[in-house]
């Protein structure tokens, strides 16, 4: 029986959702960052963060996106909150620093490190891991803010808090985070950059937090080559007495494009071969450079294939948005697919399909959409059974249905995130040894 509807939410969504709900003003992304951000401003590279860091002291709210935080001269206290997005990991910790890995944890941390700007008057760098790039997660709520500040400006702003006052900051950024993340607990093996093991949560400047003292106490750890300079670096600034394992090159994730659970296209993509010419009007980037299709309304679509082309043609879009007497006006080798993205009761000449296993080759209507994915019982693995990884081959299931609810462990086992299955069972069709139930 279906339970409810489940909406998700792209790593890009959920960042520019962010940026719209808290009201920032001044938005700035390196060339090349690997998400697009709506509204962003053009700087100059070399600059960039002096004129970012100068808005902020007079109270414009401002976010940035770098691949790598650039080094800081100097730290001046702000009137608004200024977040800095990056995705590699610092040279040295200038600034408070908060790192996600999860990406189910990217609205609240998000939401963390603006409160932290505001309080603390200091910028915050946020330093999102690979694996958060191009995933999904359920929908989240972000609270809108509706304080506007003022830029306003004193000779005062302008003068660099000494060396007492800026610590008194850091320490109130330490006891922020320190009450947010409670247990510090962490294990000997660290990386940010490989999902499969942890990493610290947070750092402040000057200030060695509870994760460090408890890294320390562990004396021997093991790292990555590709993350050594940052935890030589760490060693340097934090006094810590720490004995490294150096562990073969952990590789940068190079991070696959995955579907949202139950995704409809991922039940017609047998449909979707090099002998059609597809086009659709859903927004999803995903889809489009997965399956190669061209975006186009089912109007355009219409007048396009009046008469038959070369191949023949396929058009994907949702019920709600298209014209209905058009559709009924449709011709034999018109062919569409549309997703029954709405309950209201709309009169087509299509029919509804209500099995997914056996789809027709003619027009039809698909039972639901990508905003109202049904969500069933999640489905489990039988470890004993879940040989792939132990044989030193590839994860079928992962690799053919890029589910971002199944995930490796690390002992050689695929295990299946409940929080994200919604029980489509579009993945056990892949395991060859029939571990999925």
């Amino acid at each position: 029986m279906v339970a409810e509807n489940i909406v998700f939410y792209s790593t890009e969504e959920i960042i520019n959702k962010f940026i719209n709900d808290l009201r920032f003003e001044l938005i700035y992304k390196e060339s090349l960052f690997l998400l697009e951000i709506k509204n962003t401003t053009f700087l100059p590279t070399l600059n960039s963060f002096k004129i970012l860091n100068s808005s902020a002291i007079t109270g414009i709210k401002t976010i940035a996106f770098y691949h790598k935080i650039p080094n800081i001269n100097e730290i001046h206290l702000i009137k608004s909150p200024f977040i800095i997005i990056s995705r590699k990991l610092p040279d040295t910790i200038q600034l408070p620093t908060i790192f996600i890995k999860r990406i189910n944890l990217l609205t609240k941390h998000l939401m963390l490190a603006y409160k932290l700007s505001a309080e603390t008057k200091l910028p915050v760098n946020v330093v999102i891991s690979p694996s958060i790039l191009n995933n999904i997660t359920k929908e989240t709520e972000i609270e809108p803010e509706h304080t506007v500040i003022k830029p306003y400006l004193t000779m005062n702003n302008l003068e660099l808090p000494n060396r007492e006052e800026l610590l008194e900051h850091f320490q109130l950024a330490e006891t922020i985070l320190n009450q947010e993340f409670k247990n510090h607990g962490i294990s000997d093996t660290v990386s940010f950059y490989n999902h499969n093991f942890e990493f610290l949560p947070y750092l402040i400047p000057h200030i060695k937090n509870n994760y460090l003292i408890n890294l320390e106490n562990l004396k021997n750890i093991h790292i990555f080559q590709n993350e050594l300079q940052f935890f030589e670096n760490l060693i340097h600034s934090f006094g810590l007495k720490i004995h490294f394992n150096i562990l073969s090159t952990n590789r940068e994730v190079t991070v696959k494009q995955y579907f949202c659970p139950g995704c409809p296209f991922v039940s017609i993509k047998e449909l979707l071969n090099n002998d059609l010419f597809v086009f659709s009007s859903i927004r999803c980037d995903v889809i489009y450079d997965v399956f190669n299709l061209k975006h186009l309304s089912f109007s355009e679509y219409y007048g396009l294939t009046l008469k038959p082309l070369q191949k023949d043609t396929l058009f994907i879009g949702n019920i709600s948005e298209i014209n209905h007497n058009l559709v009924n006006s449709l011709k034999p080798h018109q062919r569409v697919i549309l997703f029954q993205d709405t309950n209201d009761d709309i009169c087509v000449s299509i029919p509804k399909i209500k099995k997914l296993k056996k789809l027709p080759s003619s027009s039809f209507i698909f039972p639901y959409s990508c905003e109202n994915i049904p969500k069933q019982k999640s489905l489990t693995i039988k470890e004993k059974k879940c040989k792939c990884l132990l044989s030193n081959k590839p994860p079928v299931c992962i690799e053919k249905s890029s589910c971002p609810a199944l995930f490796e462990k690390d002992n050689k086992k695929i295990s299946i995130n409940d929080s994200l299955c919604v029980g489509c069972a579009y993945c056990k069709s892949f395991c060859p040894y029939g571990a999925i139930k």
